[in-house]
């Protein structure tokens, strides 16, 4: 996902991303790259109800 115009830094384009170290936003202008807080990624991660997983039956 693409936010116009929102780094901090030089009011560039900042793209959202993650990696194996959570979640994080990069300038696509000047290269600045942080990773979002822990609070934030925890509340990304919660199931929604459409999410959540299902108990298939067993065979018999």
């Amino acid at each position: 996902m693409l936010l116009f115009k929102s780094c901090p830094k030089c009011k560039g384009d900042v793209e959202l991303g993650s990696d194996m170290d959570g979640d994080f936003v990069k300038c696509l202008m000047c290269g600045l790259s942080r990773y979002m807080p822990e609070a934030s990624r925890a509340a990304s991660r919660e199931p929604r109800p459409a999410e959540q997983a299902v108990e298939l039956p067993r065979a018999s």
